[in-house]
C-alpha cells in the first residue's frame, strides 16, 4: 500500500510582503524575519523582545496572521503575606 506524501503547508515560504501592511513587514524585515515561517518559529516570546514592537503592533501581527488566537500574557497567583 502506498501513500501520497501530505501536502506542504501553504505557510512557510509565504512572503511577509503580501500579508502584510508596509509598515509592518518593514519592521519585521529590520530583523531578518521576512517569512511566515520565521514568526511562527518566533512567536509569542521572542517577537514581543524585538525593538518597536509593542503590544499595538504586535496585536495588528497576530490578529492578521494568527486569526482566532490571542496571546494571553500569564498572570501570576497573588503572594499571600
Amino acid at each position: 500500500m502506498t501513500t501520497s506524501p501530505s501536502p506542504p503547508p501553504d505557510r512557510p515560504d509565504k512572503p511577509l510582503q503580501d500579508l502584510l501592511p508596509p509598515d509592518l513587514w518593514k519592521l519585521l524585515a529590520r530583523h531578518d524575519i521576512t517569512t511566515l515561517a520565521q514568526v511562527d518559529a518566533l512567536y509569542p516570546a521572542k517577537l514581543l523582545k524585538i525593538h518597536y514592537l509593542g503590544p499595538v503592533r504586535f496585536r495588528q501581527i497576530e490578529a492578521l496572521l494568527f486569526p482566532g488566537r490571542r496571546y494571553e500574557v500569564p498572570v501570576l497567583a497573588p503572594i499571600e503575606t
